[in-house]
């Protein structure tokens, strides 16, 4: 795999060209090494990289049903804790779906091996979504300082609070551990010998079953020929030895860590509830990004809820999918796991660019909604209708603020009743009045 990361390595420009050429690279390994396999981390890439090579299409969809070649089902690698429920579930709507609808391919499996904590609802999200399987990593890393809190088995069961249940991977080392196997054969060989050393130790200690995965991608890096040319050699060489190396999609791995367990009745290890984020920086780094994004998204949803209802009683009203969908993949692309790094001053901007542009998408469809709606409300009473609305599923008791024009009512005191005619709490924020005292607008 090559680990996508949008705004650490370099500009976003440079890093998802990086990743691209990453996918690129390893087709070409593909063309002499049909054994060779690459799982593509974010769906974005795929997209990026038909955009630019259009002609592999054809290629890509075969690799992809023959296995060769598998895609995760997140958009974008998230932010977890900060992008919130609702923008987790479109992260898989806009990956996982484009997969399933452009190579008929459900995937069952998302890589977020560079967030350093997840949310105790992640297994309900994936799971709903038809994905069994997860890589992670960060929490485990640096196992020595114990940076993530996290002391469990490498292979677990993961559940949410409702019961469901995904099975995750916490690569060994890293997701990038298997680089050493890219140089000179006898310092292959030494680091295959050390790790699985290491960590048949732990597979032991939590009764796991003895497979482990040694996953080669850090970040934006393309695949090597090479590792396949040792993992050859070590087999070769080793022929008796108790550890052989398989080249492996993170699917086909998972699924054989499921035929051990169903062969041998064995069961994995529960773990339960969150797993405690120990980046406690990111959200100071990011503030006017972060407060911007969670308004947003209160703003997309209610300008998604108020759409659907005005298309429903308004024929001619054109539901406006295009915008909302823009919107979210925008704020998706803000809450890309990575911050700061090489070049971060530009990454930074670029987020906070790109929240405000989803938020003005959001404002002007909320605002078509809301005008639509509003005009196909026949008024009766005497005096100026002002209409409010709920996108919420409960009833609510807020303060309302508004701004209105009073210059042809020639008014010089205001009350407020509602639907029913009774009175409602109203004060005057400010105003502007004509010369005889009438009020030429207010702020209510």
């Amino acid at each position: 795999h090559s680990h996508v990361d949008l705004y650490w390595l370099d500009t976003p420009e440079v890093c998802i060209s990086r990743n691209v050429e990453a996918l690129k690279k390893a087709l070409e390994i593909i063309s002499v090494y049909p054994k060779f396999k690459f799982s593509e981390e974010s769906v974005y890439v795929i997209q990026e990289f038909l955009r630019r090579y259009p002609s592999e299409e054809r290629r890509i969809q075969n690799l992809i049903r023959e296995g060769v070649i598998e895609v995760g089902g997140f958009y974008l690698g998230p932010s977890e804790v900060l992008l919130g429920g609702e923008g987790l579930i479109r992260n898989i709507y806009f990956g996982k779906k484009w997969v399933k609808k452009r190579f008929g391919l459900d995937t069952p499996m998302v890589w977020q091996v560079d967030e350093p904590g997840h949310t105790l609802q992640l297994p309900q999200i994936l799971n709903k979504s038809g994905i069994r399987y997860l890589v992670i990593w960060k929490v485990m890393t640096w196992e020595k300082l114990r940076l993530g809190g996290y002391e469990g088995p490498c292979l677990f069961n993961w559940s949410a609070p409702d019961g469901s249940k995904v099975i995750v991977s916490n690569c060994p080392d890293s997701y990038g551990a298997g680089e050493p196997l890219r140089w000179a054969y006898d310092k292959a060989e030494s680091h295959i010998r050390s790790f699985t050393k290491r960590w048949r130790r732990h597979l032991r200690k939590w009764n796991l079953p003895e497979l482990l995965m040694m996953a080669d991608g850090n970040d934006c890096a393309s695949p090597s020929l090479k590792v396949a040319e040792n993992i050859d050699k070590w087999n070769m060489d080793n022929k008796a030895a108790s550890t052989r190396l398989r080249i492996s999609s993170t699917t086909g791995f998972f699924k054989s860590i499921e035929g051990i367990i169903e062969e041998d009745k064995n069961k994995l290890p529960l773990v339960k509830g969150e797993i405690p984020s120990w980046w406690d920086g990111t959200q100071s780094l990011g503030n006017d990004t972060f407060i911007l994004s969670r308004i947003t998204d209160g703003k997309l949803r209610s300008a998604e809820t108020l759409s659907t209802i005005a298309a429903i009683v308004n024929p001619s009203f054109h539901y406006p999918r295009i915008g909302i969908d823009m919107a979210w993949k925008t704020r998706l692309w803000v809450h890309d796991h990575s911050w700061g790094g090489n070049h971060g001053e530009v990454g930074n901007a670029v987020k906070l660019q790109k929240i405000r542009d989803a938020f003005e998408i959001a404002e002007d469809v909320l605002h078509t909604a809301i005008e639509s709606l509003a005009s196909r409300i026949k008024f009766k009473e005497k005096g100026i209708p002002i209409v409010v609305f709920n996108p919420l599923g409960w009833g609510r008791r807020d303060i309302v603020e508004c701004h209105v024009d009073l210059l042809k009512n020639r008014f010089k005191n205001l009350i407020l009743k509602d639907i029913e005619g009774k009175d409602v709490p109203l004060q005057l924020i400010s105003s502007t009045r004509t010369p005889d005292g009438s009020l030429k607008d207010a702020v209510l």
